[in-house]
């Protein structure tokens, strides 16, 4: 299945196509800079809808579905040294406005990656699927397990580094409920997420945006959280097609990029495909490849990396 199918796969579920009945408007791409003055460009599916979110501006729907073309930064680290990190990449997402939350969220996921592909799914076998839950978030583990029939063997508990998910600044936030897809034991240590992310891939990240953060550096150092307008769901990072398996292609074509638009970049004799190791050389890429874009010509070659 390539990205292009599993992007209109998502935005029909979500459209028409599921069993719960739950229409999502499927709203397009919005542009890839951000329009927040704490943020350059997109970096969640999120980011959008973030008036909504906080209340500012009244929803002209109350679900809705999108494809977010994204820069991410806050792991540029580990982008060339596994597979399932990337720099540019597109997230499908689902959200709700003060419509479902945690159930329907958790139902509207389940259905769509176990569903068959016959029938417009993903067809992940339920057997080999697991999931994470934040350490005090006992709702989301018995709608795991109660409603969805999870064993509890098979729904770990991590803290807020791995499940508390907010944009990087100031804005909604909450703890979030991650699916993985066991590649089996070829690929690592049995025990879950919580023993081998390589083994155990991350294909869905459930947000509930119940809370909206304040500023300060890191999930660590950050201001206090207070609720949020709304009570929403979204879908996070992206499956392993669209972002995991082409994360080392996609830094592959940054570095394009950077050679065609003389932005110095180099990689290490451990990860040849990573960029520059600081996020300052990121952004200059993305400012470069912005004014190239929408000052002055496209340097010859340009055009074909930057398609999907």
């Amino acid at each position: 299945m390539n990205s292009a199918e599993i992007r209109s796969r998502w935005l029909n579920f979500f459209e028409s196509g599921n069993s719960l009945g739950l229409k999502h408007t499927v709203v397009p791409s919005a542009s890839l800079i951000a329009d927040d003055p704490n943020l350059l460009l997109v970096n969640a599916g999120m980011v959008p809808f973030k008036p909504f979110f906080l209340g500012e501006v009244k929803p002209p729907f109350v679900r809705a579905t999108s494809v977010q073309k994204c820069v991410r930064t806050l792991d540029i680290d580990e982008v060339g040294k596994t597979t399932r990190h990337a720099s540019f990449f597109q997230m499908c997402g689902n959200f709700s406005f003060g419509d479902y939350f945690k159930e329907g969220a958790i139902s509207l996921a389940w259905e769509l990656l176990t569903r068959p592909i016959s029938d417009g799914g993903y067809g992940f076998p339920e057997d080999r699927l697991w999931v994470t839950v934040y350490l005090d978030d006992d709702e989301a583990a018995d709608i795991w397990h109660k409603k969805i029939g999870i064993p509890r063997e098979r729904i770990q508990r991590r803290d807020m580094a791995d499940n508390f998910w907010s944009m990087g600044v100031p804005g909604p936030c909450g703890p979030c409920s991650e699916i993985y897809y066991d590649r089996g034991p070829a690929y690592g240590a049995e025990g879950g997420p919580i023993a081998d992310e390589n083994r155990y891939l991350e294909v869905w990240n459930l947000v509930f945006m119940q809370n909206e953060r304040g500023a300060g550096g890191g999930k660590a150092r950050r201001g206090g959280h207070r609720q949020c307008a709304h009570e929403q769901a979204h879908r996070g990072v992206g499956s392993p097609t669209v972002e995991g398996a082409q994360a080392l292609a996609n830094a592959v074509k940054l570095a394009k990029m950077a050679q065609l638009l003389e932005v110095p970049v180099w990689g290490t004799e451990q990860n040849p495909f990573r960029l520059g190791a600081n996020n300052a050389q990121l952004k200059a890429l993305c400012q470069k490849t912005l004014e190239k874009m929408y000052f002055s010509a496209v340097p010859e070659g340009l055009g074909e990396w930057l398609r999907p």
